[in-house]
């Protein structure tokens, strides 16, 4: 075949493949249409009602298969929205089945920290190392200076992903769906890229020699050796250890121990970033343990007459859950003991309000027990020209 015969050929090709297209097909059959009206050729008017009719056979699945892509899109990213979510379940798993990390020597009388429990490590004020508090308001602080300045909030939650599961390697598409659950692959990869370059510049304003965030692994890391504190993980620590306190009954190691976790209890996991649907887990699970611990510390404090300290623990529960029982008993407890009949009552009706407002339920037969023995405490008392609550 000689050259110009290869040029037409390659020409043929090329109009039939544009013919091959939707517009191009319309095109066609509206021509030959004409044709076959101007010559009454039925024949080929058969054939063009044929290609009418394939025609729109091939733009029906042609739409229904974009409508396909778009699901296989959408599927995919709500899987790796779901692999995310999974991964911190297990991860929180490990954290309540894991026991508290402790030493002989920290166990013996006299030891290094309250109640003989090993004290969390690395300290919050490790030189050369980092702070993080993710409790309420997030705050980063390396070697002692604060970081103020983050260059958008992406990169910021970029920094909290990471130290909140600094003790692996994070994968790009897992970082890309917690951070940007709506972004494309290219477009978040993008985006990853340039939060991770801003992030190391806003890490190295405040240190120069050093880069805390480490690519490996088609992955990120926080430098492992780099000594990190969290207080979440101080946090679950001292809860861990006041637990094993009451346990053991040894109410005053307990109470102490308790103290200092609920200190660094300033607010929700990351109260801040509720949209971020991956802290929710993680939120939860603190806000359980922040609520059992608040209701144990009242009712040690309770138990030894402590009844302000006790109100103190058990009050920021019932701003949370105003519906709270065990925290209502207390209440209701130290306020009689103190002779605060009214306030009793009070605290008894708000429970029972919260209750039926949010679930449509009454307070349970051992909560409406202990306000009626406060009641009939109050009527001897009364009728004995004072009250006297046992304690």
């Amino acid at each position: 075949m000689s050259v110009a015969e290869q040029d037409d050929e390659r020409q043929a090709r090329a109009s039939r493949r544009h013919r091959l297209t939707p517009q191009a097909a319309d095109r066609t059959l509206g021509q030959m249409e004409e044709r076959a009206a101007k010559a009454h050729d039925e024949t080929l008017s058969c054939a063009v009602t044929t290609g009418r009719r394939a025609l729109a056979e091939w733009q029906g699945l042609a739409g229904r298969l974009r409508e396909l892509e778009a699901e296989y899109e959408q599927a995919a990213r709500s899987e790796s929205r779901a692999l995310t979510r999974l991964k911190d379940a297990l991860d929180l798993l490990d954290k309540f089945v894991e026991p508290p990390r402790m030493t002989s020597a920290s166990m013996r009388p006299g030891g290094p920290s309250a109640g003989g429990l090993a004290v969390p490590r690395p300290r919050r004020d490790a030189a050369g190392g980092v702070a993080v508090r993710m409790l309420g308001v997030f705050e980063l602080a390396l070697d002692g200076r604060r970081v103020t300045h983050w260059r958008g909030q992406r990169t910021q939650s970029v920094m909290q992903f990471l130290i909140a599961h600094r003790h692996r390697n994070v994968l790009r598409d897992e970082l890309i769906a917690a951070v940007w659950p709506e972004a494309d692959e290219d477009g978040g990869r993008h985006r990853l890229h340039q939060a991770v370059y801003e992030l190391r510049s806003t890490l190295r304003v405040i240190d120069p020699g050093r880069s805390l965030i480490v690519c490996d692994g088609g992955g990120y890391s926080v430098d492992r050796e780099v000594p990190v504190w969290v207080d979440v993980e101080e946090f679950d620590e001292l809860a861990a250890n006041a637990a094993r306190c009451l346990s053991a009954r040894q109410a005053g190691e307990a109470i102490e121990l308790s103290q200092q976790a609920l200190e660094l209890y300033r607010g929700d996991f990351l109260g801040q970033v509720a949209e971020a649907d991956w802290a929710t887990t993680e939120r939860n699970r603190l806000r359980t343990r922040f609520v059992q611990l608040s209701i144990h510390l009242g009712e040690l404090l309770a138990g030894r007459g402590d009844d302000g300290p006790a109100l103190a623990a058990v009050d920021p529960v019932l701003r949370m859950e105003p519906w709270n029982e065990d925290a209502t008993v207390v209440k209701m407890r130290c306020h009689a003991r103190t002779g605060a009949r009214s306030m009793a009552a009070a605290a008894y009706r708000s429970c029972a309000q919260a209750l039926h407002r949010e679930f449509g339920i009454a307070p349970a037969v051992q909560t409406t027990r202990v306000h009626e023995q406060i009641r009939a405490a109050v009527s001897a008392g009364s009728a004995r020209g004072g009250l006297t609550v046992s304690r």
